[in-house]
């Protein structure tokens, strides 16, 4: 690297320091950990203090980079346009890839990956292969191996795994062949490569497609752990909202491969409701009566109403429901619909 001369891959593409055996992660451990320069430096005899401020400047230039970065980004297949100028950066640790099928959001990681190219634009994304897991909507994984084979050569790769018990959390065979699991145990033996090693990024696409809600549940709760614990920065694509907001700091919302929003879910959003009434017309009656401001939304049953909760509003339900018409349900709004809500309307 041009701008840290000092620091170079060894042969299992691990950063260390020019001429020695110093892992450069190593040395970020002890940084993190509150040592002094002077208490690192007693510990490496071959550090000298340019060296340790060199690792000390890329270490934040790690934490402060873009995940990726894209302009102009161009990618055809035939006459179908699937990224259609896409420019876009962001520094946020986690980004979300949003949008529905065929928007582009694989197209653009199969980019970033170098797994195809673009016909027009620029791209930048560079991270240690050893410290990156991906897991793409589609993986190939390999098909002899057993489940158990399959963990041996993860280690052998990346290093140790987390504490976790596969074959009782995730309900696999450690001695069956990976060709012979189901589409959701399949999707689970991909998943594997997460919990091994150390990891500064990972790049999901529907990380869980095929789970039964049971097993998203727990694989979920197991990546949010993993990636918390090792400060990992990750890359996800999906089309679940929960998964979004899980993982993600910032949202990039893609249509027909454009930018149509980027969303910081830090933001703060007023909590709305969605209500679902027998009777719009005396609903919004006794709404407009008491001045209760309200939206209306189309929905695959007709149509709801979008308000926030006020003492107004209590008392136009009640006065509402006196009448004998049905309530059928009152529920919050998750604060991203809120906000595609209003870029969408």
């Amino acid at each position: 690297m041009a701008d840290f001369p000092h620091l170079v891959q060894n042969r299992k593409n691990q950063l260390v320091v020019e001429g020695s055996d110093i892992l450069v992660e190593t040395i970020f451990s002890h940084i993190d950990d509150g040592e002094s320069e002077d208490e690192i430096l007693a510990k490496y005899p071959e550090l000298t203090a340019a060296i340790l401020s060199e690792i000390y400047n890329y270490k934040k230039y790690v934490e402060t980079t873009e995940i990726f970065s894209v302009k102009n980004l161009t990618k055809r297949y035939g006459s179908t346009l699937a990224l259609d100028n896409l420019t876009y950066s962001s520094t946020s640790n986690s980004i979300g890839l949003f949008g529905p099928n065929g928007s582009g959001k694989s197209t653009l990681i199969k980019v970033l990956l170098g797994l195809i190219f673009p016909n027009e634009g620029e791209f930048n994304f560079s991270y240690e292969k050893r410290l990156m897991r991906v897991v793409p909507d589609y993986p190939k994984l390999p098909r002899t191996l057993t489940v158990d084979q399959w963990m041996d050569t993860l280690e052998e790769i990346y290093g140790k795994p987390d504490n976790i018990d596969f074959e009782r959390e995730f309900g696999l065979n450690l001695e069956t062949r990976l060709k012979d699991l189901s589409a959701g145990q399949s999707r689970l033996a991909s998943l594997l490569p997460i919990f091994f090693g150390e990891i500064k990024l990972v790049v999901l696409d529907e990380p869980t497609n095929f789970l039964d809600a049971f097993m998203r549940e727990k694989v979920l709760t197991l990546m949010k752990r993993r990636f918390d614990d090792h400060d990992s920065k990750v890359i996800i694509a999906t089309h679940r909202i929960d998964e979004i907001n899980l993982f993600a700091e910032r949202v990039l919302m893609l249509h027909r491969g454009k930018m149509i929003a980027d969303i910081p879910i830090g933001e703060k959003v007023e909590t709305l409701y969605q209500l679902t009434v027998e009777d719009n017309g005396s609903m919004m009656k006794y709404l407009n009566k008491r001045e209760v401001p309200f939206t209306l939304i189309e929905t695959s049953t007709g149509r709801d109403i979008i308000l926030g909760l006020s003492e107004d509003f209590w008392k136009s339900l009640r006065e509402y429901v006196k009448t004998g018409k049905v309530l059928y349900s009152l529920r919050k709004l998750d604060k991203l619909q809120v906000m595609l809500g209003e870029i969408l309307e």
